[in-house]
């Protein structure tokens, strides 16, 4: 979605979403204008920490050690199950030792 934002196509992401996630037959109702405008204001007000979060994530890629990307890769694995603001400092937590050869046990007491 944020890159559909980000390339200065956000109304097309609603119709891209509708065509490609959905079946046919399980179009929801026509999405609320209002709601719309919300989420484009939305992400003008939070389009530089976007970018800069994005800029990040590029940096990481190119400068970070395998155990950065791991710990990023474990921070999305995690937060479909949980709130980002919790997930990040587990992570921290763990990264000190358990994160990349702790014992299941040990893990699941930190998570």
């Amino acid at each position: 979605m944020i890159v559909c934002l980000l390339s200065g196509q956000p109304k097309q992401l609603f119709s891209i979403l509708s065509d490609t996630v959905l079946s046919p037959g399980d179009h929801p109702a026509p999405m609320n204008p209002d709601k719309i405008d919300e989420i484009l204001a939305f992400h003008t007000a939070q389009k530089e920490a976007i970018h800069a979060r994005l800029a990040d994530f590029r940096r990481i890629w190119a400068e970070g050690t395998d155990r950065d990307l791991f710990a990023e890769l474990a921070f999305c694995i995690l937060t479909p199950q949980s709130r980002a603001r919790t997930c990040w400092p587990a992570i921290e937590r763990l990264r000190s030792c358990l994160l990349y050869v702790g014992p299941v046990a040990e893990l699941q007491d930190i998570l």
